[in-house]
């Protein structure tokens, strides 16, 4: 799994790195193309972690029960709040 989500980074990088080129050529359609095909890949990969994230026991990890979508709420946690654990 570690080796698939250094792919793709890997992969996104080339992907900024061809976007970039394309607005220094002025070539605004080309970079528009690409920043769509970039932004769908992120999304169904944000969409397949999510799911591992759920798959097992929050709990088992240390989180308290709290599952990935409190992590991505941007809820502040207790500390935040102005409770001490």
């Amino acid at each position: 799994m570690l080796k698939a989500v250094k792919q793709l980074v890997h992969r996104m990088t080339n992907h900024l790195q061809l976007i970039s080129g394309y607005l220094e050529l002025e070539d605004y359609i080309k970079a528009m193309g690409k920043t769509r095909e970039t932004i769908k890949e992120m999304h169904a990969v944000a969409t397949s972690l999510n799911g591992l994230g759920r798959r097992g026991d929050d709990r088992a990890k240390g989180r308290g029960g709290r599952g990935s979508a409190w992590l991505q709420s941007c809820e502040p946690r207790r500390c935040e709040r102005g409770h001490r654990e």
